[in-house]
């Protein structure tokens, strides 16, 4: 059984009980509001994964609510099953051109609304198994370049609700190809799997960690200033550094790093930014590796009389 938190919006405070109840028993954890006006608020705070909702009510119906559900890219893909007393065909077609999964009616028995629920249930699964597989590495099982291309690009989109700005992180390992060419290819995959496990362990919930292809990650930091970006940078390059390998000393491994940053007024895009981690990256390769560079002027004088 999938156990999920599931959202009820009715104004019928006695069909919500009852349904409520039917689901609990379940094994379901049960939000419940007898209007149209706080959902949104609801499904952030609890983390729903499916919503029943009414489509009569007094102060905004069921398919308003149903509308702004699927038009909006945080709720869209939240699976909505319609209740109400009376359907007609037409409430029906109406529903389900708006994006509505199915329909339970008020009348229904308490086997039918758990089955509808529970197929419900096993389809989003199947559905967000599927998104994650097309967003993961399938090595590290950190989130893949087509992810970090449209999250970063989000991010920046709204980069004024980061008032200490954005922060990108490019990480290299260093000599990469002397690893595998010494100790094979699946040593090497190893190798990635555990830097990509300390990349993670040393970045916050609300950071996003990325395979960007080969031997090189990247990790974007949301409202960080430089200072903490460096200081993150480096706990990712000291936390890999300290990997043991056996047999002991014959082999470690180090990345180099560059952090690039951006805050809401300096109208940086997101491919500016990534350059400039990148060009600190370069800089931190020539300088001798296993270190962290920001990106400044120095840097971008030095790319530029090189290029």
């Amino acid at each position: 059984m999938i156990n999920a938190n599931i959202l009820i919006i009715d104004d019928s405070i006695v069909v919500a009980e009852f349904l409520k109840n039917v689901l609990e028993q379940e094994g379901h954890t049960v939000v419940t509001t007898n209007n149209g006006r706080n959902f949104l608020e609801l499904i952030k705070e609890y983390c729903i994964d499916i919503i029943l909702l009414d489509i009569v009510m007094p102060e905004i119906d069921g398919f308003e609510v149903l509308g702004i559900l699927k038009n909006s890219e945080e709720t869209r893909e939240i699976p909505v099953i319609m209740i109400t007393g009376l359907t007609s065909a037409m409430e029906v077609k109406k529903a389900l051109d708006l994006g509505a999964m199915d329909f339970i009616r008020k009348s229904a028995e308490q086997i039918e609304i758990t089955a509808r629920i529970n197929s419900a249930l096993k389809l989003k699964h199947k559905q967000d198994q599927l998104l994650l597989n097309a967003q993961t590495d399938p090595l590290t099982q950190l989130y893949n370049k087509q992810y970090f291309n449209v999250s970063f690009q989000k991010l920046i989109n709204e980069r004024t609700a980061h008032p200490a700005g954005i922060a990108l992180i490019v990480i290299d390992c260093d000599h990469f190809k002397s690893i595998n060419d010494r100790f094979g290819h699946t040593f090497g995959d190893d190798v990635l799997c555990d830097v990509a496990n300390a990349i993670k362990k040393s970045t916050k919930r609300k950071d996003i960690a990325c395979r960007f292809g080969g031997e090189e990650f990247i990790a974007i930091l949301p409202d960080v200033t430089t200072f903490q970006a460096c200081s993150v940078a480096e706990r990712i390059r000291k936390n890999i550094e300290k990997i043991p390998y056996l047999p002991p000393n014959e082999t470690t491994v180090t990345v180099s790093c560059g952090v690039g940053h951006t805050v809401g007024d300096d109208n940086k895009t997101s491919l500016q930014v990534v350059n400039e981690a990148d060009m600190a990256l370069y800089a931190a390769k020539r300088n001798g590796r296993n270190r962290t560079v920001l990106f400044d002027d120095s840097v971008a004088n030095f790319s530029a009389d090189t290029a």
